[in-house]
């Protein structure tokens, strides 16, 4: 007999709580944020763009792409040191802890 097949109700959305679970220790809250408050390269762009990372074209804003990542590299290898230094896993930063970083 065959396995009946599955339907999407079977399927189990992304949680990002799970991602949370797996960390060992949270960073220091605002840890990221001190980093970034003495990186001179990130608080100039700040000063000089009115935003802390870079963007080849506004239309491309918020998109991942490899130019954005060289513009962004000091930005992104800290945030990635520091979760790096805290995660039991190989797995990105949630967005949320990012977002808490960088907004609160």
């Amino acid at each position: 007999m065959a396995a009946p097949a599955s339907s999407h109700e079977d399927l189990v959305p992304y949680d990002d709580s799970d991602a949370e679970a797996e960390v060992a220790e949270w960073p220091p809250r605002h840890a990221l944020a001190a980093v970034w408050e003495e990186s001179f390269t990130i608080r100039q762009s700040l000063r000089k763009n009115g935003k802390m990372l870079k963007w080849s074209k506004v239309e491309l804003t918020g998109i991942a792409t490899l130019q954005a990542l060289s513009d962004n590299r000091e930005a992104i290898a800290d945030a990635l040191t520091l979760w790096a230094s805290h995660s039991k896993e190989a797995k990105s930063p949630p967005v949320s802890w990012l977002k808490d970083e960088a907004f609160d």
